[in-house]
């Protein structure tokens, strides 16, 4: 199904309480948006499919949809856009957050900081609660896409400071260590890591 930004900013299927404008002008504004890969297009593309991950379960409070998609929108606000420490990542948009929240959601800060927490790569072993499985599969579905060799081959590897053949040789090591947590992502991307792999032996052939 299609949403576009201002469905999901001005919440028009109501999944959600109020909107999101205000923290959608926050990362509109954010100090990373030309960054390789961890950009204004991540920020967003992992907000929609926190937003399709909702709508895929239909039974999700608007509260904790609301604390969700506020946590899609920062998860990367203010990164550095060189591979690093992610802790320290995480710590800038968890600051962010603290700075900008509004003050009808800061009954939400603890929720939300604990969703953003959970997208520190390496993945670090927790109990996270279902909002937090979302926006863990939400991070890794950019390799999914059908834009993913952009994103993926010249804006991460840009990051990893990495030549683009020698990363796109490591997808075919790092796309089989992909769990996916929750049934949404299962379902959405689930079969998409063969046809990726298979993908990436043949374009291989082609550019190597």
């Amino acid at each position: 199904m299609y949403y576009s930004i201002l469905n999901i900013v001005s919440n028009t299927d109501d999944l959600y309480e109020g909107n999101l404008k205000h923290y959608f002008k926050i990362v509109f504004n954010a100090p990373n948006v030309y960054a390789p890969y961890h950009n204004f297009r991540h920020m967003l593309h992992i907000t929609f499919a926190a937003y399709d991950a909702i709508r895929f379960y239909g039974d999700m409070e608007k509260r904790r949809a609301r604390a969700l998609l506020i946590a899609a929108l920062l998860h990367d606000y203010g990164h550095k856009g060189v591979m690093g420490d992610d802790f320290e990542n995480i710590e800038t948009s968890k600051e962010a957050l603290r700075h900008f929240i509004l003050e009808e959601d800061k009954d939400l800060l603890q929720e939300i900081e604990g969703i953003i927490s959970v997208t520190e790569f390496p993945h670090k072993d927790c109990e996270p609660s279902r909002s937090a499985q979302i926006l863990r599969d939400a991070d890794m579905s950019p390799t999914f896409d059908d834009v993913w060799f952009q994103e993926i081959i010249f804006g991460l590897s840009k990051e990893f400071k990495m030549d683009r053949i020698v990363f796109l040789h490591q997808q075919l090591k790092f796309l089989p260590t992909i769990i996916f947590n929750t049934e949404w992502a299962q379902q959405k991307f689930g079969a998409r890591k063969e046809e990726r792999i298979s993908e990436i032996e043949k374009l291989l052939k082609i550019v190597a």
